[in-house]
C-alpha cells in the first residue's frame, strides 16, 4: 500500500488526476494539487488510507458521504469525486477547483494581519462549518491546513473556503501525533468521546486565537492540560494585542472553554456571535475594504508565491509569550 503522505508529482491516481505538488499534511489525510486529465482543470485532492480505520468509521464515511456531496455553500469547497485506487491501496476525495492556498501557508509567514481581516475570515470558516452541522455533520478537522484562500472567479474578490467534511469525524480528529493535534478539542484528546458541534467550534476558537495572536509557545503544555482537565488559562487574545475589540476576544473565549457544554452549540452560532462583535466594534464597514485589496497574488491559479502576497495571518505577536 502506498503510503498517502508520499505521492510524489506525476503520480496518477485511478488514471485520471495526477499529483502536482502538496498542499499540506496537518492531519489524518495529506492535501494535493493535481490535474484532472478528463477535465483539463486543476483541483484539490485528498488521500487517505482506509485500512487504518475501524470497521464503524467505513460504515459512518459512508453515511457521511452521502451528506456531504450535495452540500452546496459559499464557504465549503464542495466534494466532486469519492473513489479508490486499489493498485495505489488508497482512498481519495476530489474537491472543486480553486486557485488558492491554505492559510497554514500564510501562518509560516509569521506576520501580522489587520484584525478585521482576521476576524472575518473565521466568520467565514465558521459559517461553512455550521453549514454542515445542519446537516449532521461533524468536520472533525478544523485547522489551517482545511482553510482555503482563494479568489473567486466571478469578481475577484476573496473567498474562504473549508474543506467539505469526508474523513470519519473520529478517525479525523483523533489523528493524535500529527500537527492538526493542537487544534483538536480536549475531549476529542482524551478519546472515549465522538466529536460533536462542539468540538468543531473549539477547533474554530484555537485557528481563530492563531489568527489574531500567535499560539503561545506554550500551547502544547497548555493542550496536555486540558487534555488532564485543568484550568490552564489562556490570555484573551485583547490582552495580548489591545486594538482587538473586547467583543472580539470574549467570543473567541466562549469557543474555547474546556467544558464542551458551555461553548456555542454549532459553529453557526460562534459566526453570529463573531459577527455581532464585529458590528458592535463597528468594524463591518471596513470590512469590505480589508478584503478587496487581497486577491490580486491569487489570479491566474498562481497562488504559490507566497513572498509577493499581502499579509494575511499572525503567528509572531504571541508565540515568544
Amino acid at each position: 500500500m502506498t503510503d498517502p503522505r508520499a505521492l510524489a508529482a506525476g503520480t496518477t491516481v485511478t488514471k485520471r488526476y495526477t499529483i502536482e505538488e502538496p498542499l499540506g499534511a496537518l492531519g489524518a489525510g495529506p492535501i494535493y494539487r493535481a490535474l484532472d486529465a478528463h477535465l483539463q482543470r486543476r483541483v484539490t485532492l485528498r488521500a487517505y488510507a482506509p485500512g487504518d480505520w475501524a470497521p464503524s468509521d467505513r460504515k459512518r464515511f459512508e453515511a457521511d458521504i452521502r451528506k456531504a456531496t450535495p452540500l452546496d455553500h459559499a464557504n465549503l469547497a464542495g466534494i466532486r469525486d469519492v473513489g479508490t485506487d486499489p493498485a495505489l491501496g488508497l482512498g481519495f476525495l476530489v474537491y472543486e477547483p480553486h486557485n488558492g492556498v491554505t492559510l497554514s501557508k500564510f501562518l509560516a509567514r509569521g506576520e501580522e494581519s489587520p484584525a478585521t481581516t482576521a476576524v472575518q475570515i473565521m466568520h467565514d470558516v465558521a459559517e461553512g462549518a455550521g453549514a454542515s452541522h445542519w446537516a449532521g455533520l461533524v468536520h472533525g478537522e478544523i485547522h489551517p491546513g482545511t482553510v482555503f484562500l482563494a479568489s473567486s472567479e466571478v469578481d475577484r474578490r476573496l473567498r474562504i473556503q473549508l474543506l467539505t467534511p469526508g474523513l470519519p469525524a473520529a478517525a479525523a480528529a483523533g489523528a493524535k501525533g500529527t500537527p492538526a493535534a493542537r487544534y483538536a478539542a480536549p475531549e476529542v484528546l482524551r478519546g472515549g468521546e465522538r466529536p460533536t458541534p462542539a468540538s468543531d467550534v473549539y477547533s474554530l476558537g484555537v485557528v481563530a486565537y492563531e489568527l489574531l495572536v500567535g499560539l503561545p509557545a506554550r500551547w502544547d503544555a497548555s493542550v496536555v492540560g486540558t487534555v488532564a482537565r485543568e484550568d490552564v488559562a489562556i490570555p484573551l487574545a485583547n490582552e495580548i494585542r489591545p486594538e482587538i475589540p473586547v467583543d472580539v476576544a470574549k467570543a473567541i473565549a466562549g469557543a474555547l472553554h474546556i467544558d464542551p457544554a458551555q461553548r456555542y452549540k454549532d459553529a453557526s452560532v460562534f459566526a453570529l456571535v463573531l459577527a455581532h462583535a464585529l458590528d458592535e466594534a463597528a468594524m463591518g464597514p471596513r470590512m469590505s475594504a480589508a478584503f478587496e485589496g487581497m486577491p490580486d497574488f491569487l489570479r491566474d491559479g498562481d497562488a504559490d508565491d507566497a513572498d509577493d502576497a499581502p499579509a494575511v495571518a499572525a503567528t509572531g505577536a504571541a508565540a515568544a509569550a
